[in-house]
């Protein structure tokens, strides 16, 4: 590799520098301080350190309601040079690949929502090259719907007749009550 400049001439304040991490995404790296009009005065890092990038998962947030069969947009931002992420599901019973080595752009809406009812799933993006990289949303629910069928707005029902009201369901619904509006 070759140096690259951080500053050419840093003004003398305790022994320190705050230094914007760039995008040089890499495991072997080094820092060298060198007095600014001696190349000679120097030192360089011992030990090799680590730039990684960073993701953070911006949707679903931890009032978000998914509901079961839908494909909302999964979100997130990233720093640094993340070509690819994997996406899971992590719920109470363990982790589920999404979607694996997918273009960082973003976003990713084809995943649909399992029939998982409560609260506690979540969502991990993980940078597909270096899964140290992660992170995980923070827990959201998951609820089932109910959409009724019959009436829908174009019937005449008489008094005493008999009509079935009819629903469709997305994700286990359990027992349902059943009431008229007035």
């Amino acid at each position: 590799g070759a140096w690259q400049l951080i500053n050419a001439s840093q003004n003398f304040t305790n022994y320190t520098y705050s230094w914007r991490v760039p995008d040089v995404i890499g495991t072997k790296l080094k820092v060298k301080v060198q007095r600014a009009d001696d190349a000679g005065t120097n030192d360089t890092s011992v030990n090799n350190f680590t730039i990684k990038g960073r993701i953070f998962v911006t949707d679903p947030e931890a009032s978000d309601i998914w509901i079961v069969d839908t494909q909302p947009t999964i979100n997130w931002t990233y720093n640094g040079s993340i070509n690819q992420v994997n996406l899971s599901w992590i719920n109470i019973s363990g982790t589920t690949p999404i979607a694996g080595s997918v273009s960082n752009v973003g976003a990713y809406s084809t995943w649909t929502v399992p029939d998982d009812i409560g609260n506690t799933s979540s969502i991990n993006v993980s940078d597909a090259s270096d899964p140290t990289v992660s992170n995980r949303s923070a827990n959201f629910t998951i609820k089932g719907k109910v959409t009724v069928k019959v009436p829908n707005g174009t019937e005449a029902w008489y008094v005493n007749s008999l009509h079935n009201v009819l629903w469709a369901t997305n994700g286990t619904i359990g027992n349902v009550s059943i009431r008229l509006w007035n």
